[in-house]
């Protein structure tokens, strides 16, 4: 968090071009754009309190056709907004290494998303956010990597009552989905103002659906990467699970089927 940045970071205006610098004695970031080709370094000291340094150096490429762009507003408060792209779906090549581990990956079998955005937020919001990339075969044949596959679930954050940003992905083309709902299982006598954690059964399957009878998807949690902060005025608690997906969307009214597609799945709640 960098208080008060007053412009100084001059951050790009389009998610098209440009160039994403950050640094200070322990980080750098390094993101850049030209031509749908994007580079992306990053180092980091003293990576998740340990003595090990983090060093990520990825190139992701064959952006598809199609991206999912919203802005959507808050009926509570007229001046705030947020405008986000998201690009599922493009293939990955670089490195990742934490001390002495190193690993790499390749664009055969890695893909990588965009999740770009720029606004004004109310104080308190929550959002629930899910996404997935891979090969699928979906429409029943022999092959496990007929199709380039991804999904962008997300609601709860501002008023998506115009539109939302629930969308899937076929070999770079975008089908437009209704609103989707996150079926988290609860658990039993907590209240609902209790934090994400204590409130839900994240690491137990979520079942995924919409209002147009498209979607029916089981989220199978593999990891929850979580983070609270709670300084009073200042409190932030996310939850972006890992893990599988498997059921069927329709696309253009046609079922398609979903098996073991690896993503992840967002619950957060900040106020500041």
């Amino acid at each position: 968090m960098t208080p008060l940045p007053l412009g100084r970071f001059r951050l790009p205006a389009s998610s098209d071009a440009g160039t994403v610098f950050f640094e200070n004695n322990r980080v750098s970031f390094d993101f850049s754009v030209e031509d749908c080709i994007r580079e992306l370094h990053v180092r980091f000291k003293r990576f998740a309190k340990s003595d090990d340094d983090l060093v990520v150096d990825a190139r992701l490429d064959e952006q598809p056709r199609d991206s999912m762009v919203i802005a959507t507003p808050w009926k509570e408060d007229p001046t705030a907004f947020y405008y986000n792209r998201k690009i599922i779906g493009m293939r990955a090549a670089g490195s990742l290494k934490v001390g002495r581990m190193l690993h790499g990956f390749e664009p055969h079998d890695s893909f990588a998303l965009l999740d770009w955005g720029r606004g004004v937020w109310t104080r308190d919001n929550t959002w629930y956010w899910g996404f997935a990339q891979g090969w699928q075969d979906g429409r029943g044949g022999s092959s496990p990597h007929t199709h380039r596959f991804g999904l962008n679930f997300g609601y709860g954050f501002g008023d998506t009552t115009a539109a939302s940003e629930n969308m899937v992905f076929v070999d770079g083309a975008a089908s437009k989905l209704g609103r989707v709902r996150f079926d988290i299982p609860v658990r039993e006598g907590v209240s609902s103002t209790a934090s994400i954690g204590r409130r839900f059964r994240l690491m137990e399957p979520w079942h995924i659906v919409d209002d147009e009878g498209a979607v029916d998807l089981v989220f199978s949690p593999l990891c929850d990467r979580s983070d609270f902060i709670n300084f009073g005025v200042i409190v932030s608690d996310q939850h972006q699970v890992f893990g599988r997906y498997d059921g069927t969307v329709a696309v253009d009214g046609v079922p398609f089927a979903v098996h073991g597609l690896r993503g992840a799945a967002e619950a957060v709640h900040n106020r500041y």
